[in-house]
């Protein structure tokens, strides 16, 4: 029970910016219906990043400080950036814009789940 104001906080903050940058586009030719996919393949993204992380730490072949300061990072970008890349060949993304928001809402998705964990 005295999780939940820190869960909801770790919900609430990601989502809230994110609507806050949506406002700013300007061109308004983010869709909402993307903007939603977006955040959910980020959280999709989540999943195996997590898994390859632990999986690398259960051995004890890389000490956990080399995995979080060198390899999850670029690992969770990697995994971001498919879904990304995957929105962009997908749809035709008319300005930078478009690809910013859609780029902040992947990673806002893998936030709220990396928060839970």
């Amino acid at each position: 029970m005295d999780n939940i104001p820190g869960f909801l906080l770790a919900l609430m903050m990601p989502v809230v910016f994110l609507g806050i940058i949506r406002r700013f586009d300007f061109y308004q030719t983010g869709q909402y219906r993307i903007i939603l996919l977006s955040l959910v393949l980020g959280g999709i993204a989540y999943t195996p990043a997590a898994l390859t992380n632990g999986s690398m730490i259960g051995p004890g072949h890389i000490s956990k400080e080399i995995i979080e300061r060198y390899i999850a990072p670029v690992q969770e970008e990697f995994f971001k950036g498919l879904f990304l890349f995957y929105l962009v060949r997908r749809y035709r993304l008319t300005y930078s814009v478009d690809g910013a928001l859609y780029g902040f809402a992947v990673g806002t998705g893998f936030a709220v789940l990396e928060n839970f964990s």
